[in-house]
């Protein structure tokens, strides 16, 4: 994602990333997407989240 955002030398994906799963999301019902990821449903839905999110599609 971050590649075809044309990403800049001064972006962090790690860092990012690590924000991310940690901080609550709307489109998630409010939950951070960590806390999503023990399960195959909550994958499912974090990696939808995500593609969403790419597509420009994201709410």
């Amino acid at each position: 994602m971050v590649n075809q955002s044309g990403s800049s030398a001064d972006f962090d994906a790690q860092a990012w990333l690590i924000h991310w799963l940690g901080s609550p999301v709307p489109a998630l019902g409010g939950r951070p997407p960590g806390e999503l990821l023990d399960t195959a449903e909550g994958v499912r839905l974090v990696s939808e989240t995500l593609a969403r999110m790419q597509s420009g599609a994201y709410m």
